[in-house]
């Protein structure tokens, strides 16, 4: 089965795929492909978990010390990575790329944005000013 995870890069200047597959590269990436050359560096199911939501202010980087790799959470990029999924299919099968997926399941624990509007307006209303930049920017944490 192949697996891939997105993730954001130590300084949050780039898009992450980290996959336990090899692929052909592609013209425009729009994210950096990780998939380590030497199995002893690729990431285990569980530091690929962690490297995927390390969403600050909630969870610390995740730090792979044998890659030498600091990760942030995916949906600094990708907060439905969908697209990604999308794009990589195509990249693996090219033969099906211009055929639609029979299924394509996206698994998440978001919200949907209008019935948590109100929310997010109140906890807005309820803080400081200088802090209206941090809440508009991150309602996904107050989810």
């Amino acid at each position: 089965m192949k697996v891939a995870v997105t993730s954001t890069d130590e300084i949050g200047k780039k898009a992450i795929v980290v996959a336990n597959y090899s692929r052909s590269g592609e013209l425009n990436p729009i994210s950096d492909f990780h998939r380590p050359d030497n199995p002893s560096l690729e990431l285990e199911v569980w530091e690929a978990a962690a490297a995927t939501s390390a969403a600050s202010p909630l969870f610390k980087p995740f730090y792979h010390k044998a890659a030498e790799q600091t990760y942030f959470d995916g949906a600094f990029y990708n907060n439905n990575p969908v697209l990604v999924a999308h794009r990589e299919r195509k990249l693996l099968w090219p033969e099906v790329a211009r055929c639609h997926p029979d299924i394509f399941l996206s698994v998440g624990t978001g919200q949907n944005a209008k019935q948590i509007a109100p929310e997010i307006e109140r906890h807005r209303r309820s803080m400081p000013p200088q802090s209206y930049a941090y809440v508009l920017l991150t309602p996904d944490y107050l989810r």
